[in-house]
């Protein structure tokens, strides 16, 4: 069982990445957005992977067209 400060550690990361997802999102065609569903419902990791290196290349102005 999870203590108070676990639960609320837990709630806090799922935040930043739903906020990571929203920003990255942006970058996406819905087709590529359809295929990210797709992987984080087969790979949670991997899918947190994709989304913070999509965020690092929309950071660096490297990203010209949406991703499809």
């Amino acid at each position: 069982k999870m203590n108070n400060i676990e639960l609320q550690e837990r709630n806090k990361i799922q935040q930043q990445v739903l906020q990571l997802e929203s920003f990255a999102k942006q970058y996406l065609t819905n087709e590529a957005i359809t295929r990210y569903g797709n992987i984080k419902a087969a790979n949670q990791e991997k899918a947190l992977q994709i989304i913070v290196f999509i965020t690092e290349l929309a950071q660096q102005n490297k990203i010209k067209n949406k991703l499809k």
